[in-house]
């Protein structure tokens, strides 16, 4: 009776870890509208966003041309200068304290309480993600808001993100234009090659 029992509750664990670990892809590519309210203007933008878990992460801005790549060694976050010709800047960082991605990779429980942030459902398919003391430190976020699509809790079905950084009132909002789901992305995707003359400095 025991033994059956135990065989029971272990395939459980086993079901219940296979629901969670479907809610975040392997691998994404997204094109959302990016959203910053600032005191008195409201900053947009298109961006172009490409995840592949863990530690990787693409992006591209379609205003400044910001562009950002990390991956599992290095953060590299280059502004392209005003004028053709001359010096961009190009910012360079250790993965372990500035990659972004880790922000992707703690969903992988999905709606899941767990120890990076616990979560609570509200109205209207909208969800916070409070972020723990271990999540904090882990992700640089405070707390996310995301809504779904009505009737879906599939990450392909989100209509929003909302960001709140540590110590930010005001979110970075992420609107969803498409998600389209991959595989894998090509070895080069989250590598980067430093433009000519750019100018280089250290992320602190």
């Amino acid at each position: 009776m025991i033994r059956g029992f135990l065989i029971f509750f272990f395939v459980m664990m086993l079901f219940d870890t296979a629901l969670a670990s479907t809610f975040l892809p392997k691998a994404f590519e997204g094109h959302f509208v990016q959203e910053k309210k600032l005191i008195k203007i409201t900053e947009k933008s298109n961006i172009l966003l490409k995840y592949q878990h863990p530690n990787n992460l693409y992006f591209k801005d379609s205003q400044t041309k910001t562009v950002y790549v990390c991956n599992a060694t290095k953060v590299y976050k280059y502004d392209p200068p005003f004028i053709e010709g001359e010096a961009g800047n190009l910012a360079i960082g250790d993965s372990s304290k500035f990659c972004f991605s880790k922000i992707f990779d703690s969903l992988k429980p999905g709606l899941k309480n767990n120890r990076n942030y616990l979560v609570q459902k509200l109205k209207n398919n909208k969800y916070d993600f409070n972020f723990t003391k271990t999540g904090i430190k882990k992700t640089g976020i405070e707390k996310l808001e995301i809504i779904f699509k009505k009737g879906s809790q599939e990450f392909v079905d989100i209509i929003s993100i909302s960001l709140y950084l540590v110590d930010d009132a005001r979110p970075l909002k992420l609107t969803k234009k498409e998600i389209i789901i991959k595989d894998k992305f090509p070895s080069d995707t989250f590598k980067f090659k430093r433009p000519d003359n750019a100018l280089i400095e250290r992320m602190q």
